[in-house]
Parts: C-alpha cells; sequence; structure tokens
C-alpha cells in the first residue's frame, strides 16, 4: 500500500510514532510536510518540505498552500492513500485533486479545535465546513473515545463517518521498561510527579499549598516545560524545600528514571480559558506512560481519561475546582492506599497502556 502522509508541523511526537508504525508493517510510505515559524522540527526519515506556515494566521497560510499544491497533487496521485492530521489539511488534498483520481483520505485528530466549538456563527460555520470535507472516502482517526461518540457523532451527526481509535498509547517496541521501585518504607514522603507541560494554575496553586501544609509528608518533583501564566514555576519551587524542578526531559530514555522515582502521578488538568469539549475529552498522555511504568495516578474529575483511573482503581480522583477538598483528599492518601493502586497497576492488562495490533487493523480496514 502506497502512503503520503500530509504534515501540518515537523517533529511532532505523534506524527512521528504512526509514520514508524506504518513504515514497520511494510506501508511505502512518502512524507510531505509543512513547517512552523519557531518550530522547524526534526524528521525522522526523508521529507519533501513545503513551506514554513505561520502560527495561527490562517491568511498567511494560504499563499505557502497555494504553491504546495502542485507537490501535494502529484504525491496523491501516486498514493493509495493520503494521511492528514487536523482536518483542515483534507480540503488542501481534495483541491488539489480537483479532475484526477482522489485517494482514500485518512485524517486523524487529536482534539477538537477551539473554532468548532460552541453556538456562534463563526463555529457553526466552521462545523458546516468540516462536515463538507468529511465527505467521500474519508477515515477519521481520532485519539480519544469521546471525540468520536461526543463531537462527530452528536455535535456533528456524521453517523455514517468511517471512524477508527489510536489512542496515545505507548509503543512498546520503542519504550524502555520500568526499573524497579524500592518499597516504601513507613513514614516516607508522599511522592508526587508532574510531568510534561506544565500549564494547569489551579494544579500549581493547590501543590503549592499541599507543600505548604504537609511539610515533611509530601515531596513533589516537577519535570517538563513550564507554560504560558507558569512560567516562572521554577523560581517558585526554588523557595520550597519539598518541590524539586529537574527541567525537560527526553523520551523515551528519562521516563523509567522519573516514573521510579514517585509513588504517584499527577494528571490533573482543569482548564479555565478553554471550552470543556477541547481538554475534558482528551486523554492524557500522563494515562499510557503511567500505566506502563505501573504508577499510580492523581486524575480529574470529570475528564474522560479519568474514568480508566476510576474503572479499574488506578489511583484518586478528585475535583481541582474544589480546592479545599482536593487538598484533603491528597492528605488522607495512606500507604495501604498506594499498595493497593500498585497492585491493580501491575494486575492492570497492558492494553490498557500500549499499542497492540491498531496499526495493523487500521490499514486491514483502508484496503476494503
Amino acid at each position: 500500500m502506497r502512503i503520503t502522509f500530509l504534515l501540518p508541523t515537523l517533529g511532532h511526537p505523534r506524527h512521528r510514532k504512526r509514520i514508524r508504525a506504518i513504515k514497520r508493517l511494510g506501508a511505502d510510505v512518502r512524507v510531505l510536510a509543512f513547517e512552523r515559524e519557531g518550530q522547524l522540527g526534526d524528521p525522522d526519515g526523508p521529507v519533501e518540505r513545503l513551506g514554513v506556515i505561520a502560527n495561527e494566521e490562517y491568511v498567511k497560510r494560504l499563499g505557502v498552500y497555494a504553491r504546495a499544491l502542485r507537490e501535494i497533487r502529484a504525491a496523491a496521485s501516486a498514493s493509495d492513500v493520503v494521511y492528514t492530521f487536523g482536518t483542515d489539511l483534507i480540503g488542501l488534498v481534495k483541491a488539489a485533486t480537483v479532475g484526477t483520481r482522489t485517494p482514500t483520505i485518512v485524517s486523524e485528530v487529536g482534539d477538537i479545535p477551539n473554532g468548532l466549538l460552541g453556538d456562534g456563527h463563526a463555529a457553526r460555520a466552521a462545523r458546516r465546513f468540516e462536515r463538507r470535507l468529511l465527505r467521500g472516502d474519508v477515515t477519521l482517526v481520532a485519539t480519544s473515545p469521546p471525540y468520536v461518540d461526543r463531537f462527530y457523532r452528536e455535535v456533528q451527526g456524521l453517523r455514517d463517518l468511517r471512524t477508527f481509535i489510536i489512542e496515545n498509547k505507548v509503543d512498546g517496541d520503542v519504550t524502555l521498561p520500568p526499573l524497579p521501585r524500592p518499597p516504601r518504607e513507613p513514614g516516607t514522603p508522599l511522592r508526587i510527579g508532574w510531568f510534561g507541560l506544565l500549564r494547569c494554575q489551579q494544579s500549581w496553586a493547590v501543590l503549592k499549598d499541599l507543600a505548604r501544609t504537609a511539610g515533611d509528608a509530601v515531596q513533589i518533583e516537577l519535570r517538563g516545560v513550564p507554560f504560558d501564566q507558569l512560567q516562572q514555576i521554577p523560581k517558585e519551587a526554588e523557595t520550597f524545600d519539598n518541590i524539586s524542578f529537574g527541567g525537560r526531559y527526553r523520551v523515551p530514555d528519562d521516563l523509567p528514571g522519573m516514573f521510579a522515582s514517585v509513588d504517584v502521578c499527577w494528571m490533573v488538568h482543569h482548564d479555565l480559558l478553554r471550552p470543556y469539549e477541547n481538554w475534558g475529552w482528551a486523554r492524557s498522555n500522563r494515562l499510557y506512560q503511567a500505566g506502563w511504568y505501573q504508577t499510580p495516578l492523581i486524575g480529574q474529575e470529570g475528564k474522560d481519561d479519568s474514568t480508566v483511573v476510576r474503572d479499574h482503581d488506578l489511583g484518586l480522583v478528585l475535583d481541582i475546582s474544589k480546592a479545599d477538598d482536593a487538598m484533603a483528599q491528597l492528605r488522607a492518601i495512606t500507604d495501604d492506599d498506594l499498595a493497593r493502586w500498585s497492585a491493580n497497576m501491575e494486575a492492570a492488562d497492558r492494553s490498557l497502556f500500549a499499542l497492540t495490533d491498531e496499526h495493523e487493523r487500521l490499514l486491514a480496514q483502508l484496503k476494503r
């Protein structure tokens, strides 16, 4: 099968994971990619670069898109499938193939853009345009089940749309195995790890209060990239004896040590600035990484990924918007809780957290 990947940017881990998995299955893969200003990532293999596009400024992209049509047309005409990331690129493929054979188009969505949400005129128009794009020989791949069930089926009404779910699970072929975690000694601090993109202001406020009030009973370890309003985290962490900020980390190299060094992984996110559908339906990478490394989780009430935590008793689910209640729940965690959650993590089916045959099944569906 000949598959052309059309990427909106270079260097995205999910894009690389998808291309790598499809290549391993023997597909003849070609990669075309736009680059973003300030985000010129490094590809894993050969890439045909289509030009640099502006972030968020869609009008400025039109010239770059127009100049790329010829290359996209040539690649599409020689392909069985064109695999895009984000439904907006479907329009580019269809425009490039007007008057020629249009291959099967796959569109992978990793979130629901804000512009498609709400009752305003612009949002309704955007949803109508997306419905037109998704007509024809199109398969939608989504990284979280609610994107399909709650948005594309219920909101968009696309009940006949061909869909497929590939969650952001770890790739066991390239992810390093867990390190042994030493048994907890009675009376040792509760070690909480907050990893990844550090952008939840309510999480940071609660974790700081917990560090102040719990003292030696808690140790909070931060790794990743402070974002937006939380760029002051490194300096603030220096004022606490029981909060450490370790900076950025490398995937997969640093993950085993990071997860082995904590008792629970913080997966709480409550975004006050974006619609619930944008963050509440998402499934965090931490769900899969913590599961792979058998580390119990602390999740946010109402988020889709926390249903996995609750259904399998893999940790604590709290509501960070109720700070006092959240603090009380955190301080009430016992060694018995940690032991039970850890045992449930170890007993959980690995397919909850790691890819199995999803890519094989996707290719089989595309061949039908």
